[in-house]
């Protein structure tokens, strides 16, 4: 008996559909949705510089490129600090629309595809960069199946890809790759040869500004030679199944590694597309070993990988029959249960998201607002960086005493001050509330016991100490304003006002 064809309406209506449930979830997150200091810094690091030919100069040591923060600058004149929140949602909106109406493959798996933890909630709700990937992604896969006839349009694509971050540099170089070893004969060589170049002085220039400077203190250890490289991909791919915790929760880590091997088998009807696949899942292993490997990051592997079966699926069948066999089951089983993995993981951050914030500065702002005596107090904090997210919900001048200076970021390098003793913040204290005649909270998020001595050591190779004539100082000196707790990404602290 043969299965009724669907009707021409379901067929029409269901993308569009699936698209509006998506947009009910995605928006009401988005809206409550509190950022935190990793959000919030690319607000700040974008205005801070004097124009779209500075971002180069604030950008020294920030880990990205510049796409993402001339997007904020743009958009910032319209929608202040909100921006963010706004280019996240819009990337990911017009991200999940065109692989509704134009990606390949079985469409409820697309469907499931968009209600995934990464692209439900990191990417439109948690405003970063990433949902930029996410939509460049996207864009590729609907312009990859005439990338021979028009070259200059992916070529264009991947090039924005690179300027996303240095995931995404890493994997526009292999799909760069991908694409000219599986294009030969060349059906357009000048036009191809003209849209690779763009492509590799797009990513020189978005390596120029990744690079980081040797006085940065963000990245664990940065490999110092060919032999160096390999040693950190190997301990990286032996890691690998710790690290994927974020892609794969809920699964134990002896199994993680299965269904992303099964994906790259699954491509072998390709070649290039698996050889491409192999490296990616390589040298996104060496760079955990230097490089935070957060949800976020490994989304981007997700959304690599998934591409590559997208352009497979967009192309003819072709391989032996063994290869074929591993694509089959790649795509009726490895896939699925990879999308149905990040289905079920959606639930705790959108739970979380819901009943919780993601920061306490929120709360902070709205106790220095209520309060006539403190709505323009000056704001110190330690650890200094706990409060990057207070601009997008307050207007409060910020004095990071470890760099002796006003500013709205830190900077993670060595210039500041490693070691910081509770004595010295109050004095800075002191000195900031007589050169500004303004009143001065002190912002403390380690806990500080009632006898001394101690000490704390945190990222970023910096510490914190107290001796007990210090902590009876600070007692005496201040006045506990709240305790602010509850905060999904540990930013929680004690906020002080400096009495005397």
């Amino acid at each position: 008996m043969r299965a009724r064809p669907e009707a021409p309406f379901f067929r029409r209506t269901f993308p569009f559909a699936v698209f509006a449930a998506w947009l009910a979830l995605t928006i009401p997150l988005a809206v409550a949705h509190e950022p935190w200091r990793d959000e919030v810094r690319a607000y700040t690091t974008a205005m801070e510089a004097d124009s779209l030919f500075d971002l180069p100069r604030v950008l020294r040591n920030e880990g990205h490129p510049g796409l993402w923060y001339a997007l904020i600058r743009a958009a910032a004149p319209a929608f202040g600090p909100a921006s963010i929140k706004v280019l996240s949602l819009a990337c990911s909106a017009a991200a999940v629309l065109l692989i509704l109406l134009r990606g390949p493959g079985n469409r409820w798996l697309r469907a499931l595809f968009v209600f995934g933890a990464l692209t439900l909630h990191e990417y439109p709700v948690v405003s970063q960069n990433y949902s930029l990937g996410f939509l460049l992604f996207a864009v590729l896969a609907v312009l990859w199946p005439r990338r021979h006839e028009q070259p200059l349009l992916p070529g264009l694509a991947l090039a924005a890809l690179a300027n996303v971050n240095a995931h995404a540099a890493l994997f526009a170089a292999l799909l760069a790759l991908y694409w000219l070893t599986d294009a030969f004969p060349l059906r357009r060589p000048r036009a191809t040869l003209a849209a690779m170049l763009l492509f590799a002085g797009a990513l020189l220039g978005a390596a120029a500004v990744i690079r980081p400077a040797g006085d940065t203190l963000v990245l664990r250890a940065a490999p110092t030679g060919l032999l160096d490289l390999v040693a950190l991909a190997a301990r990286g791919t032996a890691n690998l199944p710790s690290t994927l915790d974020g892609l794969l929760p809920g699964l134990p880590p002896a199994l993680r590694l299965i269904p992303l091997l099964l994906v790259a088998a699954g491509l072998l009807v390709r070649p290039a597309a698996a050889v491409a696949a192999l490296l990616g899942i390589v040298a996104f292993a060496a760079s955990t070993e230097f490089y935070t490997a957060s949800a976020r990051h490994q989304g981007m592997l997700y959304l690599f990988l998934l591409f590559l079966h997208a352009t497979v699926l967009a192309g003819a069948a072709r391989g032996r029959p063994f290869a074929r066999a591993l694509h089959r089951a790649a795509v009726l089983g490895a896939i699925p249960v990879l999308l149905g993995v990040q289905a079920v993981a959606a639930v705790r951050p959108v739970v979380a998201d819901l009943t919780g914030p993601h920061s306490m500065t929120r709360a902070l702002a709205e106790v220095l607002a209520s309060d006539p005596d403190l709505e323009d107090a000056v704001i110190l904090a330690e650890p200094d960086f706990l409060i990057e997210a207070l601009p997008y919900h307050a207007r409060n001048d910020i004095y990071i005493v470890r760099e002796d200076r006003f500013g709205r970021r830190v900077r993670f390098e060595t210039g500041s001050r490693a070691d910081l003793d509770l004595a010295d913040l109050l004095a800075a204290a002191r000195r900031v509330r007589a050169g500004s005649g303004r009143p001065v909270v002190i912002v403390i998020g380690h806990d500080l016991p009632e006898a001394g001595p101690g000490s704390v050591e945190y990222p970023f190779k910096r510490r914190f100490t107290w001796t007990a004539e210090s902590l009876m100082d600070y007692w005496k000196a201040t006045q506990c304003i709240r305790h602010f707790r509850g905060s999904m990404t540990g930013e929680d602290f004690r906020a002080d006002r400096l009495v005397r």
